[in-house]
C-alpha cells in the first residue's frame, strides 16, 4: 500500500464552459410582502412556528458605561427587568443604574450617592 495519494487531474479539456460552472447556485426569488405574509399566516395554522427572532433589541451605542457586571438571577427575574426596561425604553445599565440609586437614597446612604454622583461627572 503506497503514502501517497492520487494526482489530481488538472486536464480540464478545451470545450469547459466557465460560465455554466459559474452559475450552478440558483437566484433567490424576490416574494412580494403580501405573498410573504400569507405564508407566514398560512404555516402558522399549519403549526410551523416561524424561526425569525421574537422581538429586535437596540443596537448599542458608544456610551460611558463600559464594565460589566455579572450575577445571577432567577430567570423571572431577569425577564421582568428587561420587560420593565424595554417598557420605558431605555437600557438595561439605565434601569440598573436608576434602581441602584433609588435603593441607596431609600437606604440613606449619602455617601455612596455622592461618590457615584462624584464618579459619573
Amino acid at each position: 500500500m503506497s503514502n501517497e495519494r492520487e494526482k489530481i487531474n488538472t486536464d480540464l479539456g478545451e470545450d469547459l464552459d466557465l460560465g455554466a460552472a459559474i452559475k450552478m447556485t440558483e437566484e433567490k426569488p424576490n416574494f412580494s410582502q403580501e405573498e410573504r405574509n400569507l405564508v407566514a399566516e398560512t404555516s402558522e395554522k399549519a403549526g410551523f412556528p416561524s424561526r425569525q427572532a421574537k422581538k429586535v433589541r437596540r443596537k448599542r451605542i458608544k456610551s460611558p458605561y463600559t464594565e460589566q457586571l455579572g450575577f445571577k438571577a432567577r430567570p423571572i427575574v431577569k425577564e421582568v427587568f428587561q420587560e420593565f426596561s424595554d417598557s420605558i425604553n431605555i437600557y438595561d445599565y439605565t434601569t440598573f443604574e436608576q434602581a441602584l440609586i433609588a435603593l441607596l437614597e431609600k437606604e440613606g446612604r449619602k455617601d455612596l450617592l455622592l461618590k457615584l454622583e462624584k464618579e459619573g461627572t
